[in-house]
């Protein structure tokens, strides 16, 4: 059975990546390519290898006034979302929650989780 192969204009549009990024992961040897005429080939296996070998997890800091507005941002561009390189940080504000919201959230999770949560 053929191993699946794909184009570098292919793995462009679905990592979001451009071709001059990608051919530098090929010279780097980060990246495994067969060349046939003018075409750049990548296997399923090369690409396993090179996305587990180059994605790292993302830290997020759930603390910054601006988690959730970067957050929207990132889901309406369809992008991975990831506070690593951030400048815009700022400690979000401490914020008192009144009696009648607690009520609120201990349902929920009480609705969601199936299970009584007592404080």
């Amino acid at each position: 059975m053929k191993e699946t192969r794909y184009t570098l204009k292919q793995l462009s549009q679905d990592f979001d990546m451009s071709l001059r990024e990608l051919r530098k992961h090929i010279k780097q040897g980060t990246l495994n390519a067969a060349k046939e005429g003018r075409c750049y080939w990548v296997t399923a296996s090369d690409l396993e290898r090179f996305v587990s070998a180059t994605t790292r997890p993302v830290t997020r800091n759930y603390l910054c006034q601006y988690y959730d507005a970067c957050l929207n941002r990132a889901a309406l561009e369809n992008k991975v979302f990831g506070c690593d390189e951030c400048i815009r940080f700022r400690l979000a504000e401490k914020q008192v929650i009144s009696p009648w919201d607690l009520g609120g959230m201990i349902s929920l999770w009480e609705s969601v989780f199936g299970q009584r949560l007592t404080i």
